[in-house]
């Protein structure tokens, strides 16, 4: 299915607001916030509401354990914002 964006001025705008309404939406219903696809940057803003911040500082520190010089997942995520 192709999606036509003629006419917008900006469709990556376009999109991350389609994405942003259609993700509150899930979520205010119980659904996830990502699949089998990750959560990226795209998403990156609904991390703080989904993930504790004791989540967060667990796994930024697995993280930066596992890959000292942020080479995975650097900037994606739950780790999107945050220098690793």
């Amino acid at each position: 299915m192709a999606v036509n964006f003629n006419g917008a001025l900006d469709p990556r705008d376009v999109f991350g607001e389609i994405e942003a309404s259609a993700r509150r939406e899930i979520l205010n219903n119980g659904g996830s916030l990502s699949h089998h696809h990750g959560i990226g940057k795209l998403r990156s803003s609904f991390v703080p509401e989904i993930y504790s911040d004791g989540y967060l500082d667990s796994i930024s520190a697995v993280k930066t354990a596992l890959d000292p010089v942020n080479v995975f997942g650097a900037r994606n995520g739950v780790f999107a914002g945050k220098p690793c």
